[in-house]
Formats: C-alpha cells, sequence, structure tokens
C-alpha cells in the first residue's frame, strides 16, 4: 500500500533548522520502499511517501516522527 504523508514545520525557521536534521536521519533511518520525500519549496512543510505492506507500519513510521523542543 502506498501511503503519503504531509507535514507541516512551525513559523519558527530556527526550530525548523534545529528539527531538519532529526527528522531527515528518522525517514532515512526506516528504509522505507519506494520512499521520496522533501521540503516544500518555502520550507513552511513537505510531502513523504512511501509503500508498506500493512497500514500500522505507516502509522508506526508517523509515530516515530517526534518534534525537536
Amino acid at each position: 500500500m502506498r501511503f503519503v504523508y504531509v507535514y507541516l514545520m512551525a513559523g519558527d525557521p530556527t526550530r525548523v533548522r534545529k528539527a531538519a536534521p532529526s527528522h531527515t536521519a528518522h525517514w532515512h533511518g526506516l528504509r522505507l520502499r519506494e520512499y521520496r520525500g522533501g521540503p516544500f519549496a518555502d520550507r513552511t512543510g513537505g510531502l513523504i511517501t512511501f509503500v508498506v505492506d500493512e497500514s500500522a507500519q505507516a502509522e508506526a513510521a508517523v509515530a516515530g516522527e517526534r518534534p525537536s523542543t
């Protein structure tokens, strides 16, 4: 099943810069099939798409995405 995850980033550029490396590492570390993703041009969020066998796998991938404080 293909899933699409749209995320929105806070309007605080410092917080976004701080969270970006862990956000990218999280998604690349999952090694999801057919993973593609990236930020919107204005950096207000982004879109990720990937393929998994069960919806629980997609839910776990998104649940592991925790914002930095």
